[in-house]
């Protein structure tokens, strides 16, 4: 039996036959989506607005629709799926194309200012990982940076995120993501949580929620792995979505 990739058959209509169950794309979407990235994202973004940015995966252009409207006229995205680049352009979105990101990213070297892939790496298998970021280290500028999500294994809803998507391939924990980005030679890797957004009463009260709920899984987590007083210390994330970063060295630093 000839071999296919079933990718292509599921991001061709992913908005269509995954997103738009947990999601209805509208301009109110756009907005609350927003709110999270000015909470989370905003002090790893670019002084000056002409930056050349390039969002990986950029599906139907959340990210790029809020970096546009911050003024990055520069930042740029790609996708597989067409679908998901129609539904970008309706709502404004520019500077998009459909591409593989191997084959897009094989023609920069030294480029861009900062590159994000959010929710991209468990799509791909481990191999494909290594191969994007190392790509990803290589596209980017000396002093550039790499933003990075991905669902949170060791949240409550970890396994019920990484395996709600057949196109899933890998699970993350926030060690695994700060070593595989460590292995692919960025530098000053931190992860962090990506917490509850509040956009209304509602979100308001999950927020308050959270908070609560959140200490007491570290109490339980204190009880099953110990204090962290020896050199492994662990530092938990219990949020459902990770954000890891990491540095591409200038050329006149050493590792």
């Amino acid at each position: 039996m000839e071999k296919t990739d079933y990718r292509k058959r599921f991001f061709k209509r992913y908005i269509t036959n995954q997103v738009e169950y947990v999601e209805k794309i509208s301009p109110k979407s756009f907005d609350i989506v927003a709110r999270g990235f000015r909470k989370h994202i905003s002090r790893f973004l670019p002084d000056g607005k002409s930056a050349s940015i390039l969002d990986i995966a950029c599906g139907a252009g959340h990210l790029l629709h809020f970096l546009q409207n911050q003024g990055y006229y520069k930042a740029q995205g790609i996708d597989l799926g067409a679908e998901q680049l129609k539904i970008a352009r309706k709502m404004g979105v520019k500077n998009i194309e459909q591409a593989d990101l191997f084959e897009y990213l094989e023609k920069y070297k030294d480029y861009f200012d900062l590159i994000i892939a959010f929710q991209l790496i468990e799509h791909l298998k481990k191999d494909e990982a290594v191969k994007s970021l190392d790509l990803i280290y290589r596209a980017l500028k000396p002093g550039g940076k790499v933003l990075v999500t991905t669902p949170n294994a060791v949240s409550l809803g970890g396994l019920w995120i990484s395996f709600g998507d057949f196109t899933h391939e890998l699970v993350f924990t926030p060690r695994s993501l700060s070593q595989l980005l460590r292995v692919c030679r960025f530098s000053n890797v931190e992860v962090y949580g990506q917490g509850p957004v509040t956009y209304d009463f509602r979100s308001g009260i999950r927020t308050i929620l959270w908070k609560f709920l959140k200490t007491i899984l570290r109490f339980c987590f204190m009880i099953e792995r110990g204090t962290g007083r020896s050199i492994w210390e662990a530092k938990p994330i219990f949020e459902g979505s990770i954000l890891g970063v990491g540095w591409k060295l200038e050329k006149n630093e050493h590792i």
